[in-house]
């Protein structure tokens, strides 16, 4: 993804946990192993990232969290099984890396984007119940929905 100028990406974690997970129960036993790996280095990851209180500086705690990365990405691209799935997971890390863990080296980044999708969830929900402005009923939400636009 290209972006103009400083702007920089967080990608939510969360999504790629979801990624890992699809591999974890894959029917191909080579990337249920492969998903079971990048797992347990998300689960150090994120165990690393809750007893953030518990290091001496910040300093030690990034540093942690940096070792933790670095093997994601190894046996991410390195050690994946020859897959179409595992290869796509693959190349996502090794041109989006820095992008799915910018909240390492940036404290104020999150590794989610939980607040932003609970900030818009009602909208979300009112769409899925109304269905929108689709049906007969709602050919006037229609055309107020397009001179909102």
């Amino acid at each position: 993804m290209k972006l103009d100028g400083n702007l920089k990406l967080q990608f939510c974690i969360a999504h790629l946990i979801r990624d890992i997970k699809f591999l974890c129960i894959h029917p191909d036993l080579s990337n249920q192993e492969y998903g079971k790996l990048l797992r347990e280095h998300c689960r150090k990851l994120f165990k690393t990232f809750a007893r953030r209180d518990e290091f001496v500086s910040e300093a030690s705690f990034r540093q942690s969290l940096e070792r933790i990365r670095d093997a994601i990405i190894w046996d991410a691209t390195v050690e994946q099984p020859e897959t179409q799935h595992a290869a796509n997971l693959a190349e996502r890390f090794y041109n989006h890396f820095e992008d799915y863990f910018r909240f390492i080296s940036d404290p104020n980044i999150g590794p989610t984007n939980s607040l932003a999708e609970q900030a818009i969830r009602f909208v979300a929900t009112h769409r899925r119940m109304t269905q929108g402005t689709r049906g007969e009923m709602s050919k006037l939400g229609s055309r107020e929905s397009a001179r909102l636009r």
